[in-house]
Order: structure tokens, then C-alpha cells, then sequence
């Protein structure tokens, strides 16, 4: 059963860029509504509310300049032996 429904330009831009984006990485062509399939699979599986509100604050000039110069916080004290443990394995962490 075939059913049509209408997109809004920008959509369909994004569904023929990840359709395109298949191509390029799996080699072979996939289908539109294909596409859109797995959009919606994803959405269920992750448990994606699409109807839920994003709020995002903006990020302050501050902010930003503190994220590109690699000093920020992430809300946590980190020591240097939580630091060694990450990265070589430390059992002890």
C-alpha cells in the first residue's frame, strides 16, 4: 500500500541528503520512503518525543570562549589519578 504525503522543502532537502549520505558509505541506493522508515524506527527505539519541548539556552560569549580555549567544567572535581585511570586503565578508579 503506497500512501502520499507532503513535505516541506527543507525536509525533503534532508531526506535526499541522507539518502545521498547511504550511497556514499554503503554503496548502494536506497529509497525514499526507505529513509524515512528508518527515521521513524529510530525515533520509537530511542524513544524519541518528538512533541516534547527543546529548551536550550543560549551559550554566552563568555561561554563559548571558555569552551574554545579548553578551560570549563563539566560540574565534577576530577582528580589526576581519576584522569591516569581513564586513560591507562587504573583498576583502582
Amino acid at each position: 500500500m503506497s500512501t502520499t504525503i507532503r513535505v516541506q522543502p527543507e525536509d525533503k532537502e534532508f531526506l535526499d541528503r541522507l539518502q545521498a549520505r547511504f550511497l556514499l558509505e554503503k554503496g548502494e541506493r536506497i529509497a525514499l520512503d526507505a529513509v524515512l522508515h528508518r527515521l521513524i524506527e529510530a525515533c520509537r527505539t530511542e524513544g524519541v518525543d518528538v512533541f516534547r519541548p527543546r529548551v536550550r539556552e543560549p551559550i554566552s560569549d563568555e561561554r563559548w570562549q571558555q569552551i574554545l580555549e579548553g578551560r570549563f567544567t563539566l560540574g565534577e572535581e576530577t582528580r589526576e589519578g581519576d584522569i591516569d585511570g581513564i586513560l591507562y586503565g587504573d583498576p583502582h578508579t
